[in-house]
C-alpha cells in the first residue's frame, strides 16, 4: 500500500509497495492520468463495442463458422475485462472524492477478490489472439485441407479450452494473498493490508513455477509467438495470392479475405500492445531478488491495464473500418434500435 507510511506497524509478512527505481510521485501521477480518467473512458468504449460485436456475431453463423466462434470468444473476454477493469481502478477516484483510507480499504478488497480475476481475462484475450492467428494461418495456407482440420466442433473445443486452461493455470494465484487489519500511524486507524497465505508459504516453489514460468512465460509466450509468426506470414500469403490473381485477369483485383485481414489488424495491435509487457514479465522471472509488489510493478500494472483496455476497445473499430459485411450488420442493428424507439 503506497499510501501508508513505512513507519506503520506492519508485520514482515505484509505486502507493501517498495520504493524502487520508480518513485511514488511518478506512480501517483500515472495512476491519476490512467486509473482515474483514461482507463474508464476506454472501458466504456470497449464495453459498448464488445456488446455490439457479441450481438452482431451471434446473429451470424456462430455454429458453423470457425472464425465467428473465435471472434465471439474474444469479444466475451474483452467484455468481461472492460466490465471489471473500472471497478479495479476505481480506488483512484475514491481517494480524490472521499479520502485515502477509504480508497485503501476498497483497493485491498478488490485486489483480494477481483483484480486477479480481471487479469486472467486480460491473459485470455492474449491467448485467443494466438489461437485466432493459428486458425487463420491454416485457412490461408491450407484452404483445401482446412475443412477437415478446422471444424466448428474443434474450434468450439479450442475456445472453451482457452478459458479452462487460463483459469486452471491461474487458479493458485487466487489463494496466495489474504487481508489482515493493522494500525496505521499515518491515519491513526486500522487499515487492511495484504499478507501471504499459509497455502502460498507451503507451496511457494510450485506456485511460482506454475504461474511465473508455465503460465506467464510459456502459455502467453507461445500465444505471442504464434501471433508474431503467423500474422506476417498471412499478410505475405494474401499479397502473393492477390498479385497472382491480378496477373491472371490482367487488371487490379479486389481479392479479399476480409476476416483474415481483420485478424491481421487485431493481431498486429495486440502484438504492439501485449508483446513488450509479456517480455517484461518474462524478464522479471530471471532477475534475482525482483520484488513483485513494488512501485515499478504497479506502474507496469497500470499501463498494462490501460493497454488491455485499448485492445479490448479497438476491435470494434477494426471490424467497422475493415469489413463492409460488419458495417452492414452494425447499420441494420442500429436501424432496428431506432425503429423500436
Amino acid at each position: 500500500m503506497s499510501n501508508v507510511s513505512d513507519k506503520d506497524s506492519f508485520s514482515s509478512e505484509a505486502i507493501v509497495y517498495d520504493a524502487d527505481p520508480v518513485s511514488i510521485e511518478v506512480l501517483q501521477l500515472t495512476e491519476l492520468a490512467f486509473g482515474c480518467v483514461l482507463i474508464h473512458l476506454f472501458a466504456l468504449l470497449g464495453l459498448a463495442g464488445a456488446t455490439i460485436n457479441i450481438i452482431v456475431l451471434s446473429s451470424q453463423n456462430i455454429t458453423t463458422d470457425s472464425s465467428n466462434i473465435l471472434l465471439i470468444s474474444l469479444s466475451v473476454a474483452d467484455f468481461v475485462f472492460c466490465l471489471t477493469i473500472p471497478i479495479c481502478r476505481f480506488k483512484c477516484i475514491i481517494s480524490h472524492l472521499i479520502d485515502i483510507p477509504t480508497a485503501i480499504i476498497y483497493d485491498i478488497f478488490i485486489q483480494q477478490h477481483l483484480a486477479f480475476f480481471n487479469r486472467v481475462f486480460y491473459y485470455i484475450s492474449i491467448t485467443l489472439v494466438g489461437a485466432i492467428s493459428a486458425e487463420r494461418f491454416l485457412v490461408v495456407f491450407f484452404p483445401l485441407k482446412v475443412v477437415s482440420i478446422v471444424t466448428p466442433s474443434r474450434i468450439r473445443f479450442v475456445s472453451v479450452s482457452v478459458y479452462a486452461i487460463n483459469f486452471a493455470l491461474a487458479s493458485p494465484g487466487f489463494f496466495c494473498l489474504t487481508e489482515t487489519w493493522m494500525l496505521s500511524e499515518s491515519y491513526n486507524r486500522s487499515l487492511p493490508v495484504l499478507v501471504i497465505t499459509e497455502f502460498y508459504k507451503k507451496n511457494i516453489k510450485i506456485v511460482n513455477v506454475v504461474i511465473s514460468l508455465v503460465y506467464n512465460n510459456t502459455v502467453l509466450g507461445v500465444s505471442i509467438l504464434l501471433s508474431l509468426t503467423c500474422t506476417p506470414a498471412i499478410a505475405v500469403k494474401l499479397w502473393i495470392v492477390t498479385q497472382k490473381r491480378q496477373k491472371m485477369i490482367q487488371k487490379k483485383c479486389s481479392f479479399d479475405l476480409q476476416v483474415a485481414k481483420i485478424l491481421i489488424a487485431i493481431c498486429t495491435v495486440s502484438l504492439l500492445v501485449y508483446g513488450p509487457f509479456v517480455g517484461y514479465i518474462t524478464a522479471t522471472y530471471f532477475i534475482p531478488d525482483y520484488k513483485l509488489i513494488s512501485n515499478s510493478f504497479n506502474l507496469y500494472s497500470v499501463i498494462t491495464d490501460f493497454s488491455g483496455t485499448i485492445c479490448a476497445s479497438v476491435n470494434f473499430l477494426i471490424y467497422v473500418t475493415m469489413s463492409s459485411k460488419f458495417r452492414k450488420h452494425y447499420t441494420r442493428l442500429f436501424s432496428n434500435v431506432c425503429i423500436c424507439k
